[in-house]
């Protein structure tokens, strides 16, 4: 019953993914949140991300990636075939996963 009471708490917090990711307490807020994860994952003056960069978040401590986890990230994302996501893909794979 407590764990219970625990996660009904941290879902209707301010934070349900976590304080990094940000406020999601609307659907706006977490639009707002996600655009600004994109522009913090963006590497120098790029307007689209590199799926490569966010495949680091698969890799193991050795420098391997770990194939289910990365399948994962691709059907969450969607890059296309040039391996790259927009930021309306990015918020709108946000989006869905919520």
């Amino acid at each position: 019953m407590l764990h219970f009471r625990r996660a009904v708490d941290f879902i209707n917090s301010d934070y349900p993914f976590s304080p990094a990711f940000g406020k999601a307490t609307t659907r706006e807020e977490c639009a707002q949140t996600s655009q600004n994860i994109f522009d913090k994952l963006l590497v120098g003056r790029r307007k689209v991300l590199d799926f490569k960069d966010i495949c680091k978040s698969a890799e193991s401590p050795d420098g391997t990636n770990d194939k289910k986890k990365v399948l994962e990230l691709v059907r969450l994302f969607r890059p296309n075939r040039a391996g790259e996501i927009t930021k309306l893909e990015f918020v709108k794979s946000i989006d869905r996963y919520v």
